[in-house]
């Protein structure tokens, strides 16, 4: 459940167990998980970034259905699916950056040089240590 519009998804888990949520939208979220036999988990506050993969493991206890378990105020999940790093800039982080005219196309700009400028020194560290090992 999306906290802030309060928009449910449901899935269905795969033999063993697995599910997953494609294409969800930045957010803080409530996810619940009931199965019978088992007593329902309820975890609150989990934020999605923008194009953030996170992967979880939630182990159900033996129990009635009408028990259920509430865990709040967890630590950010840990990427554990792929190395990425991303951050999210809100609207005051991007208000104050120092640009002049404040456009939006200013800042993936910026962007794409900062990842231009990781390739070529990853390239110069390359070249570097190849020379280094020819003497």
């Amino acid at each position: 459940t999306n906290e802030g519009t309060g928009s449910i998804t449901t899935k269905t888990t795969s033999a063993a167990g697995e599910f997953g949520f494609d294409f969800v939208q930045v957010g803080t979220y409530t996810l619940g998980i009931q199965s019978e036999g088992f007593k329902a988990y309820e975890s609150t506050g989990i934020v999605l970034s923008a194009a953030q993969q996170a992967r979880s493991t939630y182990v159900l206890e033996l129990g009635a259905i009408t028990e259920v378990i509430t865990v709040s105020g967890e630590t950010p999940q840990l990427n554990t699916v792929a190395a990425d790093q991303r951050e999210s800039l809100g609207d005051i982080e991007l208000e104050n950056l120092p640009m002049s005219r404040r456009s939006f196309n200013h800042v993936l700009a910026l962007a794409r040089l900062s990842q231009i400028r990781a390739s070529l020194l990853m390239r110069k560290a390359l070249y570097l240590s190849r020379t280094h090992e020819d003497v």
